[in-house]
């Protein structure tokens, strides 16, 4: 067995250690047995014994950043050899052997390809070479601390012995025309250096394909997969492994992969140094026909397996910042873990205690891009894929979170960035970036006379893979060799970038170690909650059908009634076509852009024939007819137009329009009491007379709110009620609408199938969450849980046809007033924190703070700040100031969330109907308690011209684009986006953080609890019903708690908990 040992630099120790080896000479760990007659170094040879140390380090060209040789310490009695590799596999190979044969020594570099344990007693290590000539141990050090599982990555090389060896340097001469032709030096987007005619030669996408199937092996068997898979979790278990599926039979952006899809074929790239025959690097498995299914499972062992870890742990009085690294590329003894206790030494003047574990497994890391994806349709076939190591598409968007909408997360968009790939290694032909199906098999759809159209055309994947194998096998390889190649790059760009943690650096901690720490975990758990879903009550959301759809009938019926008494064919028209409302409303407008040009006055629509009338002449009645829309002629007020300068009518648009009578305003309580006690087999409608009493009290609250300007439009106040009443039925029309299309019909099975595009085999709805927003947040697609209706505006209950499983119950907690308590930790604000630490209610301690009336009203008891009541009291003494002061407590709370986001007195003033000056005179009031908020979002808004980025709470970072030439929209969007990010970004890092600590709660794994959805601030859990309790005090304690069981923030986190049966009544 050969073990590499290594000992990181350290400033404490340079002093005394000037270089690595010197370290590790003085080193108690290393010391030999005449060293010391101390205890701890009888203990540590004990130790020591049965490992023969061998420390390598390997010499690399500076301009080619490869291997050319290697110098070996060996166990006692063994000189110093160097081995000159010439840079090629074979070579390295046959010198490994002639090595082994002549001294029983073994190679454990990267190109290793046999370790067997040898029978050593004693440890010596060679000491540094005293000749100028020889390795420079500092070098050497830097070298070995820096070597990467899949190879060498050290910008600094060793070649004191090279330049003065004539013959070797002949060697490297030989070897380098050998490598233009074997190995090349091509990154992504670069010319191959090969010459035509005396010009550059670029190859073509076909061209570079074919020099990539020449390293694919091609399985297609159950002896080769075995053999590969033998590989795979022996050989070369310690490299890092890309893997990549290609799935037919699924529609991937409407249906989820989870009980979806077929696996046709899948390839796994290890990198160069992997050789699984004839110069094999990369893997491609055909599960297409035949046997696929039975050679999927070969592949078991390969895909279950979690990768090896490693553990130190430093006790006592000081840490011991000596790292005893195990290379991967060995032979374990066993699966133990090894105690050693050293007492004082010169060099550590402390007690400590070092204890060194080794879980030894078959099976190392796993990269994907998109990992989600791949782990489903895999886990469909009933193989549980572990040793998950990254997701590039996550690390990608940690190093820039802006490519979102520049650029995109696709593999091919970032292997084909020479910015994103610049971080990568020297590469083989092999790094040629991902490349598209459209690129490789897409073909022009043939017209009906023969010639071809625009349409680019691709074939079914199934039938890619039989009709095009060869430019199929290359394209499916070249996924997973684009993988590995962007996960090497991004490696190294989030390893150069500083990890700040609160605003202060985190001590030789870069991004990369962020991303292992906190993202790599994260991205594991959202894939498991994909995977277990949340069920559905379709028998419910089927009711909701029905009540909604009357009622939407009802508000369109309303609309054309009242739109009829002023055009008679408006009783036919479609009410959803913006086009028709357009001219309704504004008929005869001239267009904002070009006042030449106007709407008419009357215009001719076809619509559906549905009351089956018969045109004269005619003598049955047609499908379409035509009606004629002719304007209201009320010259009705327009605030926003399209883009091509039209009169938008769009939902905010007819919500300005009516007035702010929106259908949540129409709707009273007594729709909401309708669908309180409804049941399964009556679904009752909205009767004249619950829509005449609605009628009266929108009516009252009209004239309350004031909200008049517009009917004086109208001959009479009557009419204007009316019209803003027909307009807000097309709100509400446009809410139920939404409803219906986004939850109520997706959630349901369709067509009678067993499961929907949207849901699994077992009912349980599965959407696909992502890191993929600028600031952080997750979202969600297929179908967005989290685009849920706020609680006052549910208005069929959709939280309720969100059910726990028999025998068990929803556990649902969320954050109050998260992202406010963030930003008064951010900004260190006083009153801010001062407010959260008394309680209450938050936005009329800040009214309070705003205006001094309401502060006199406090101060002479008129009214109260809160009221808790006693047993025996109905009603408080005094009014609420909620109550009393309604209006200003809404503009305190408004106030309170548009300034955490950045909002302006200009935005604030649209929002409010009021003049700018009185919306800055509001702003002024906010921020005249709150001037610790002031200043930091001006430091926020100088970070971004600066630097060009803002950072989170846990240090991710925001870039925005240059604003030396920016425009002033941009410019204000920018300085907006640098206030809200930090926020609403560090909000985000909270629920991470606290959902990291849920799924690592043991407790919670006992008795049963998992996480099934997040929706921002909060997170929704199923379990059984008899721990209910227990578990909800444990996510309580989690969530408030979420930094490894602490909470540094100079605030505390109010956590909400409830458990029921349905996700509403958990609310």
């Amino acid at each position: 067995m050969g073990v590499t040992c290594t000992t990181t630099p350290i400033s404490p120790f340079r002093p005394l250690c000037p270089s690595y080896f010197n370290l590790s000479r003085s080193c108690p760990c290393f010391a030999s047995r005449a060293a010391s007659s101390r205890p701890f170094s009888v203990a540590l040879h004990r130790f020591w014994g049965e490992i023969p140390l061998r420390v390598i380090d390997a010499m690399q060209r500076r301009d080619e950043k490869r291997m050319v040789a290697s110098r070996i310490y060996t166990p006692p009695g063994f000189e110093v050899t160097t081995i000159p590799c010439d840079g090629t596999r074979a070579l390295w190979k046959q010198k490994s052997i002639e090595l082994f044969k002549q001294k029983r020594e073994y190679d454990c570099s990267p190109y290793s390809f046999k370790y067997e344990k040898m029978d050593i007693n004693a440890i010596r290590i060679q000491d540094k070479p005293k000749s100028p000539k020889q390795l420079i141990s500092r070098d050497v050090g830097r070298l070995i601390d820096n070597k990467r599982p899949n190879g060498l990555s050290s910008k600094d090389i060793l070649k004191e012995d090279v330049l003065n060896n004539e013959s070797f340097m002949q060697r490297m001469k030989n070897e380098k025309q050998f490598q233009s032709k074997e190995l090349g030096h091509t990154g992504t987007g670069s010319t191959d250096k090969a010459q035509t005619n005396g010009r550059p030669h670029k190859p073509g996408i076909h061209e570079r394909l074919t020099n990539i199937y020449e390293r694919v092996l091609v399985v297609d068997n159950a002896s080769m997969a075995r053999e590969v898979v033998s590989k795979l979790t022996n050989q070369y278990r310690h490299l890092i492994h890309a893997c990549d599926t290609e799935v037919a039979k699924i529609e991937v952006k409407d249906e989820t992969p989870i009980d979806h899809g077929e696996i046709t074929c899948f390839s796994i790239y290890s990198g160069p140094e992997a050789d699984f025959g004839n110069g094999k690097s990369c893997i491609w498995v055909d599960v297409l026909d035949g046997g696929g299914r039975d050679l999927l499972h070969e592949f078991a062992p390969f895909f279950e397996s979690p990768g090896i870890k490693k553990h130190c742990e430093v006790t006592d009085v000081y840490k011991l910042d000596v790292a005893i690294t195990l290379d991967l590329c060995i032979y374990l003894l066993s699966a133990k873990t090894w105690t050693l206790t050293f007492e004082r030494h010169r060099l550590f003047p402390f007690p400590c205690k070092v204890s060194i574990g080794v879980d030894y497994v078959k099976q190392s890391s796993l990269v994907w891009h998109n990992y989600s994806f791949d782990n489903h349709v895999i886990e469909n076939y009933g193989i549980s894929v572990s040793g998950f190591h990254a997701d590039t598409m996550h690390m990608a968007r940690l190093w820039d979170s802006s490519r979102r909408i520049n650029g995109g997360y696709s593999l091919e968009a970032l292997t084909g960035d020479q910015k994103v790939m610049r971080g990568a290694e020297p590469c083989y032909k092999e790094l040629i970036g991902k490349v598209s199906m459209k690129n490789i098999f897409g073909k022009q759809k043939v017209k009906k006379d023969g010639s071809e159209g625009k349409l680019t055309t691709i074939a079914p994947v199934e039938e890619l893979q039989r009709e095009a194998r060869e430019p199929w096998i290359c394209y499916s390889a070249l996924d997973a060799i684009s993988t590995l190649q962007l996960y090497k790059s991004l490696e190294s760009q989030l390893s150069k970038m500083p990890w700040n943690m609160d605003g202060k650096p985190v001590l030789k901690k870069s991004m990369f170690d962020f991303y292992l720490e906190y993202w790599q975990p994260f991205g594991e758990i959202l894939v498991r909650m994909e995977t277990e879903g949340m069920l559905v009550d379709r028998a419910y959301l089927a009711v909701m059908e029905k009540v909604a759809k009357a009622e939407q009938e009802v508000a369109a019926s309303r609309f054309r009634n009242w739109a009829s008494r002023y055009c008679p064919d408006a009783k036919y028209m479609n009410v959803g076509s913006d086009t028709q409302l357009r001219q309704l409303l504004f008929g005869g407008i001239c267009n904002s852009k070009d006042p030449l040009v106007t709407l008419p006055e009357v215009k001719t629509f076809k619509v559906p024939n549905v009351d089956k009338v018969i045109e004269e002449g005619k003598k049955t009645p047609t499908k379409f007819r035509d009606i004629k829309l002719c304007s209201i002629r009320v010259d009705l007020p327009v605030e926003t137009y399209t883009a091509s300068g039209w009169p938008s009518v769009s939902g905010d648009a007819l919500k300005t329009l009516a007035r702010k009578i929106s259908s949540e305003y129409v709707v009273n309580d007594a729709a909401g009491s309708q669908l309180d006690d409804v049941v399964f087999d009556d679904s009752e409608t909205m009767t004249d007379e619950d829509l005449e009493s609605k009628e009266l009290s929108v009516v009252e609250n009209e004239n309350e709110s004031g909200h008049v300007g517009n009917l004086r439009r109208f001959q009479t106040p009557e009419e204007g009620i009316e019209a803003c009443h027909a307009i807000s039925s097309l709100c509400e029309l446009c809410s139920i609408d939404s409803l219906i299309s986004n939850f109520i019909l997706p959630l349901q099975c369709i067509g009678g199938i067993e499961s929907s595009n949207l849901s699994g085999k077992s009912g349980r709805v599965h959407c696909s969450l992502n890191i993929n927003t600028e600031t952080g947040r997750l979202s969600a697609r297929r179908p967005n849980l989290q685009n849920q209706p706020a609680l006052e505006k549910d208005r069929y209950k959709i939280r309720q046809a969100f059910i726990a499983a028999p025998g068990n119950s929803l556990i649902v907690a969320d954050y109050g007033q998260l992202e406010l308590r963030v930003l008064a930790h951010l900004a260190n604000c006083k009153s801010m924190l001062d407010a959260f630490k008394a309680g209450g209610d938050f936005h009329s301690r800040t009214a309070v703070n705003m205006y001094p009336h309401i502060r006199e009203a406090i101060e002479k008891k008129r009214v109260l700040l809160e009221w808790y009541p006693q047993p025996g009291e109905d009603k408080p003494p005094v009014p609420l100031l909620k109550d009393a002061f309604a209006s200003e407590r809404r503009k305190a709370k408004m106030l309170n969330f548009s300034i955490a986001y950045g909002k302006t007195p200009v935005g604030l003033s649209r929002d409010w109907k009021v003049s700018v000056a009185e919306a800055k005179e509001t702003v002024n009031l906010w921020y005249k308690e709150r001037k610790e908020v002031l200043k930091w979002q001006q430091a926020r808004k100088k970070e971004a011209r600066d630097d060009g980025r803002v950072h989170t709470l846990l240090g991710r970072a925001r870039v925005f684009p240059s604003l030396t030439d920016a425009s002033s929209s941009l410019r204000g969007h920018v300085e907006r986006a640098a206030i809200n990010t930090p926020v609403q970004g560090s909000a985000a890092d909270v629920a991470m953080c606290a959902m990291l600590e849920i799924s690592k709660n043991n407790r919670l794994k006992e008795l049963g609890w998992k996480l099934l959805l997040q929706v921002h601030d909060e997170v929704i859990l199923e379990g059984p019903t008899e721990s209910a309790e227990v578990a909800k005090a444990i996510v309580v304690d989690c969530m408030s708690k979420p930094f490894g069981g602490k909470n540094f923030l100079k605030v505390d986190l109010a956590v909400d908990a409830k458990f029921a049966q349905n996700w509403y009544s958990a609310k």
